[in-house]
């Protein structure tokens, strides 16, 4: 059953480093597989991910405004969680996710959860954009573009060597060597393992990645560049959460001692760029990937610590569980479920780039390009006969395949202080499911939609204001078709056109400006979706219609080491965010099953009102860094119907507000050595990470996980070598 631009004003990062602060830095190079919004926009560089020393991707994201983070599985590494002003988090689905440009999510139509993130050993810098530059990407961009930027392979010979080791057991260690070709021929290979045990009981995870690249430069004008991967990854990762009592009690309880995810991911990718003249340039890409999901679960029950303690497995019925003020979450030592997910991607791309004069004095950039991309995802469950079982029945086998193509075209003109950059991408594509358990019944559809975008700059007294509009569209997913069999939706069998994508507009106005003290970035945002639906993890599809989500973002820094060279700088990254749902129901009621609630006023659940992150960056005599953080994630609720009790099962209620401190200092030895010491939830805040897969409506063990808990306190110590 083993189933897995460029007016130099229109250029957007929000920077949020100086080279000797926290959250402010360079300007990259401007690259093909870069990312250059017009409109709002952010940039971590490699000065600020050293500061941080990040565990995961999810952790440096913490630090840009308009994102929050919410945990799932302890201190975690590849599937990260992300909500996007407001957007539904669960496995970042709404949010495209690039390496080097490529898209990693392992089916972005049809399966767009993020099972996969570039180590973050390897991340170069981060770039993210919620501007009108979503165009020119394909779909899932409704959140927003996050490109993670490895580096090309170095010209001269060398490499880094990198190790941490901390608390739980973690150690990470990273080996990079290149440039042992010549000046035309530039090859580069790096290979890391990260591991541990986590902070939870049968917690323990680790990973395996190694990634290669070459690149060829057969003349000045030419480059070609070819990058391979493989990663393995191995996780005692569970979706059984907390119980009320076991999170008071004790909140890294994990009693799931069979519970196992294996991953595989293989990845291939050839890029050219061809500069024809200073003025044109021509952009071929192939991309390819495969992956391997095999998630093996014992099944759930409701049981008592008491008998727990006495080594006694006895259930307790849904209807009896309210009477138990030590009810905890076990398996039932007697089956599990299976995922068993195979995944495939190929994607081919063409663009170019011509850098033209409309009139005088009025400068243009066209950006014309198309991409066809197929998909295939064999999904699969199975039911095992014991706890640690690793074969069994299928109980579920579904094909799925995606066939698209987009095409866009973008102009980017400046005229003298303003810069327009009007843009629009066309998709039509072709979804389709064959449910091989119930003969072969085939559903399928095809979607086409326009999806303008517009940006425009205006710059005056070192000051750029900026606007943007554009549309946005995830297209229905693979749950979305099972809720469409599951709930019976009349079809003549053939096609499924009930089942739309998630259309949305996204408006966007703010100024940034870099002064001698002052570096800072403010945006006003609204998105207004269309046709949202909900599905959770019980597979209950609900289209909660119209939803309005709008805020303010906040990032600068206070450089105040360059008014005395002893001071600190201080950064803040801050977001207030108002999400509304304007009309929409659901199916039914967590209370009353015989009533479809009307949502119309609620909030979005993981959407909180307030997200902040701040703290201090010390200079020490030019040899020590030290950073300060501190994040604060105001409450909110975990459902659509904005439930506030809680029940002692703990799938119930909301996310209350929690703090976390952080902090972590860099020692330089040399040009060549550096050593670093880095703490994490150091006041060891317990707190709730999330109730993400949990849906109040579904109340069994095992149809809701619960309580996710928070990373407790975690230091770490590391040495970065250079030769």
């Amino acid at each position: 059953m083993n189933h897995k631009f460029s007016c130099s004003s229109c250029i957007v990062y929000l920077i949020f480093l100086s080279r000797e602060s926290v959250y402010f830095g360079q300007q990259p190079e401007s690259r093909s597989d870069s990312i250059t919004p017009c409109g709002a926009g952010e940039m971590i560089d490699s000065i600020s991910l050293k500061n941080m020393v990040p565990i995961s991707i999810q952790e440096a994201l913490d630090y840009v405004p308009g994102i929050t983070g919410f945990q799932d599985d302890g201190i975690g590494i590849s599937r990260i969680n992300i909500g996007i002003r407001g957007l539904d988090p669960r496995r970042s689905s709404k949010v495209l996710l690039l390496e080097d440009g490529i898209p990693i999510k392992p089916a972005p139509y049809i399966f767009p959860n993020s099972f996969y993130t570039t180590p973050i050993e390897r991340v170069e810098r981060i770039e993210f954009t919620k501007s009108s530059t979503g165009v020119e990407f394909s779909t899932q961009s409704i959140g927003g573009v996050v490109n993670f930027k490895t580096g090309d392979p170095r010209e001269n010979f060398g490499g880094r060597v990198q190790l941490t080791g901390g608390s739980n057991a973690y150690a990470s260690s990273l080996v990079e060597v290149g440039g042992f070709g010549n000046a035309r021929f530039r090859p580069e290979l790096q290979l890391v393992y990260k591991g541990g045990d986590g902070f939870r009981d049968n917690n323990e995870f680790k990973q395996y990645h190694s990634s290669f690249k070459a690149l060829f430069l057969p003349n000045d004008e030419r480059r070609i560049l070819l990058s391979v991967s493989a990663q393995y990854e191995e996780a005692d990762a569970t979706l059984t959460g907390l119980t009320e009592y076991s999170f008071e009690n004790d909140y890294t309880f994990n009693p799931k001692r069979f519970d196992e995810l294996t991953i595989q991911r293989y990845s291939l990718s050839l890029s050219q760029e061809h500069s024809y003249s200073p003025n044109f340039k021509e952009e071929s890409l192939f991309y390819v990937q495969y992956m391997d999901i095999d998630w093996w679960q014992e099944d759930n029950i409701f049981g008592s610590f008491e008998d727990f303690d006495r080594r006694i497995i006895r259930r307790i019925p849904l209807s009896e569980s309210g009477d138990f003020d030590d009810l905890i979450r076990i398996g039932n030592s007697v089956s599990n479920t299976a995922v068993l997910s195979s995944l495939i991607t190929f994607g081919l791309e063409q663009k170019y780039t011509w850098n033209h004069q409309l009139k005088e004095n009025i400068d243009g950039k066209l950006k014309i390009g198309g991409r066809l991309q197929f998909e295939r995802f064999e999904d699969n469950q199975g039911v095992g006969a014991a706890p640690d079982a690793r074969t069994g029945e299928l109980s579920q086998a579904q094909n799925y395949e995606t066939f698209s193509l987009a095409l866009y075209v973008r102009e980017e003109v400046k005229i003298k202080n303003l810069a327009l950059s009007p843009g629009v991408r066309v998709e039509l594509f072709e979804q389709e499911v064959v449910d091989r358990l119930n003969g072969n019944e085939l559903l399928d559809q095809t979607n086409f939609e326009i999806l303008p975008g517009l940006g425009i700059n205006y710059t005056v007294a070192n000051i750029d204001f900026f606007g943007a509009v554009h549309r946005g569209m995830p297209p229905p997913s693979s749950l979305s078709f099972q809720n469409f069999r599951a709930n019976s939706i009349e079809t003549d069998g053939e096609s499924c056109e009930d089942i739309k994508p998630e259309l949305s507009w996204t408006y966007e106005l703010g100024f940034r400006t870099d002064q001698k003290y002052i570096e800072a970035e403010v945006a006003i945002f609204k998105l207004d979706i269309e046709d949202l639906t909900a599905v959770s993890p019980g597979l209950s599809l609900d289209n909660l219609g119209s939803v309005t989500s709008q805020g303010i973002e906040v990032g600068g820094t206070l450089k105040l080491k360059d008014f005395k060279s002893y001071l600190p700088n201080l950064f803040v990254c801050y977001t207030y965010l108002k999400t509304e749902i304007n009309e929409g129901t659901l199916e039914l009621s967590a209370f009353d099953p015989s009533i479809s609630p009307d949502l119309s006023g609620n909030e979005l659940p993981y959407a909180p009102r307030y997200n902040i992150m701040t703290g201090l960056t010390f200079n020490i005599l030019e040899r020590a860094q030290l950073m300060i953080s501190y994040r604060y994630i105001s409450e909110s609720f975990s459902d659509f119907e904005n439930i506030e009790s809680t029940s002692n099962r703990g799938d119930t209620g909301p996310i209350p507000a929690f703090g976390l401190l952080n902090a972590s200092v860099h020692f330089e030895i040399s040009d060549k050595l550096k050593i670093f010491v880095d703490g994490k939830n150091i006041l060891d805040e317990k707190y709730i990470g999330s109730r993400l897969h949990s849906d109040p409506r579904l109340q069994e063990a095992n149809a809701s996980s619960g309580i996710l808990p928070g990373m407790e306190r975690q230091i770490n110590v590391g040495v970065n070598f250079i030769f």
